[in-house]
């Protein structure tokens, strides 16, 4: 929301995070095996479902997504706060 507010005004005292994208994930697999919940599921293409919350991320989905989805989704929003602020993207 920062990204397009002019001027934007925080207090000085104000802990943020810095510009960045998260995608959390959590790893669900000993539990769902101790309660007997298993993943089933259908899909078609290599990453129509690149991770599971009953496994851990696979080095090649990871890569994926931080190519593919991350490090976009990061490079649109530091484009639109520089944008949003008149000021030249640096790095």
């Amino acid at each position: 929301m920062a990204s397009a507010v002019k001027p934007l005004i925080v207090n000085k005292n104000a802990i943020v995070g810095s510009i960045g994208v998260i995608m959390p994930h959590y790893n669900l697999g000993e539990l769902a095996k101790k309660i007997g919940v298993e993943e089933d599921d259908l899909s078609s293409g290599e990453y129509k479902k690149p991770i599971s919350m009953f496994k851990k991320v696979g080095e090649k989905e990871r890569a994926y997504l931080q190519s593919q989805l991350l490090t976009p989704t990061y490079n649109n929003f530091i484009n639109a706060v520089a944008t949003n602020r008149g000021i030249s993207r640096r790095g």
